[in-house]
């Protein structure tokens, strides 16, 4: 899951002393609730958050057949929303467009 990767990722920086992490793609509020957790838990980390424009627009609903299909998975309404919160809170670091996609 995001938010356990997110945990290990930020205990791991913690742990070797690096300076900085970058939490790319993260799609749901579980992860970005981690991310700020995480934030605060280890404050001499520099994070930087980031979120895609195709998790910002389409939810679970709006997705179909494969071209719905990306990593990490779009995600239901309620995530989108709590992505957008983050947003407009300030903070997610970038917004980016994922050309993988």
């Amino acid at each position: 899951s995001e938010g356990l990767a997110i945990t290990t990722a930020s205990y791991l920086a913690h742990e070797t002393g690096f300076p900085n992490i970058n939490l790319l793609h993260l799609s749901s509020a579980k992860a970005l609730d981690a991310a700020m957790r995480m934030a605060e838990t280890f404050p001499h980390v520099n994070f930087r958050r980031e979120v895609t424009i195709g998790h910002l627009l389409a939810d679970i609903d709006t997705a179909n057949g494969n071209y719905g299909k990306v990593n990490p998975p779009i995600r239901p309404r309620e995530d989108v929303e709590a992505l957008w919160e983050h947003v407009l809170a300030g903070n997610v670091s970038w917004v980016v467009s994922d050309h993988a996609c």
